[in-house]
């Protein structure tokens, strides 16, 4: 419990920097960035709810609209990409929502896309795409798929990185795909990776379409 707190008290610390340097600017000359450190913020301190809720109750899933998320993170995930790649989101007609919330959403694009950018450090293409379409059961899901012209992976490296960490690194990274696989596991999904050496990478998840 000390850990969260402490936590939080840092996730409050550098959102009152951040308004320090917008008090000290004049608003017109604020750049974009800004607004996506104050997005990302709130979206640390509601996984950080999450969690705290999740070792006392399982609360209700809520619903979640998952281009609406997508319209919204696009531009920030641009920017945490950066210059040299070009983010090409492509969205499913309507507005098919998926159980779960935002941050949770947010968190599995913002892993898959940092790995992208990871794999593309020349620069290349990311696409972000959103679909209904019907599983083998014959009930609807919402395929959202993140592919990037990157250098890959061969096989080996593949199931190196599906496989859950034994022991986490103190810089937080080392958990791999099997981290966000476990993510949409939460969410009621599954994950697919396909990956060749110097021919990029596709992830496919399937989330079941909220009643």
């Amino acid at each position: 419990m000390h850990l969260f707190h402490d936590l939080r008290l840092i996730l409050d610390s550098v959102g009152t920097c951040l308004r320090a340097f917008e008090q000290r600017s004049a608003p017109p000359s604020l750049p974009p960035e800004i607004d996506h450190a104050h997005h990302l913020l709130d979206t640390a301190h509601a996984l950080l709810a999450e969690v705290l809720v999740s070792r006392s109750l399982k609360p209700i899933a809520p619903h979640v609209d998952l281009n609406a998320v997508l319209r919204n993170f696009g531009p920030i995930l641009s920017t945490i990409v950066g210059p040299g790649i070009n983010v090409r989101v492509t969205l499913a007609a309507g507005d098919p929502r998926v159980y779960g919330q935002r941050a949770e959403v947010e968190r599995i694009l913002l892993n898959l896309s940092q790995n992208a950018a990871a794999a593309m450090p020349s620069g290349g293409l990311l696409w972000i795409d959103t679909e209904v379409a019907d599983n083998a059961a014959g009930t609807p899901d919402v395929r959202l798929t993140i592919r990037d012209t990157g250098y890959g992976m061969s096989e080996a490296t593949l199931q190196a990185v599906l496989a859950p960490a034994t022991k986490p690194r103190l810089d937080g990274k080392g958990f791999g795909l099997a981290c966000i696989a476990a993510s949409v596991t939460r969410l009621g999904g599954r994950m697919a990776v396909d990956s060749r050496r110097y021919n990029g990478t596709l992830v496919t998840i399937l989330l079941p379409l909220a009643d």
